[in-house]
């Protein structure tokens, strides 16, 4: 603990019930995300992949046998996404913090596998392999955030109460010499 810095309350770390909250909606979310997965990569390689005028490397189907690791990796994507999720959307009405998470996830993903040197503007097999991991990762977690508020909406997911206020008043005149936003003590 640094002198310039209050020690945290006991509010600050979640309770056992919240946790147990986030990880019902992390697992809800990991369940859709390897269903979506398994939907999307099983549509491609049935119907996009043959009309293409090159092969792609195949991936694992997230649903078939020997999915196991391939599933697990979205899995744990899917449940970080609907913790983090969770988090985001707490108390918050903006519209744009909301997409930017579901985006920051999309784009994590989608150009995890990408190799710079040999990505073309063109119809290449890896634009093509960015364009459909890019719209998995799309379904995956729109879809997701889409689940997510839906079941908090209809109360069979626990949503995470707004923030607390302010520590002290925007208004610099009610309290002159110190920088507003931050508690007493830090910044004079």
């Amino acid at each position: 603990m640094t002198p310039d810095r209050p020690p945290l309350s006991p509010a600050a770390s979640p309770s056992p019930q919240e946790r147990l909250e986030s990880l019902k909606v992390g697992l809800v979310a990991a369940a859709l995300a390897v269903a979506v997965a398994g939907t999307w990569q099983h549509f491609t390689q049935a119907y996009v992949l043959p009309h293409l005028p090159f092969a792609l490397a195949p991936r694992p189907l997230a649903l078939a046998p020997g999915w196991s690791l391939s599933a697990l990796a979205i899995a744990v994507t899917g449940l970080m996404f609907g913790v983090t999720y969770r988090y985001v959307i707490r108390g918050e009405a903006n519209i744009h913090l909301r997409s930017g998470a579901v985006a920051a996830f999309v784009l994590v993903r989608a150009l995890a596998g990408v190799d710079g040197s040999r990505l073309s503007l063109g119809l290449s097999p890896e634009s093509v392999d960015l364009l459909l991991r890019g719209l998995e990762s799309l379904g995956m977690f729109g879809l997701g955030a889409g689940l997510i508020e839906a079941g908090i909406g209809a109360g069979w997911l626990q949503g995470i109460a707004p923030a607390a206020a302010p520590l002290t008043t925007p208004n610099p005149k009610e309290n002159p010499g110190h920088p507003p936003g931050y508690p007493p003590g830090v910044g004079e």
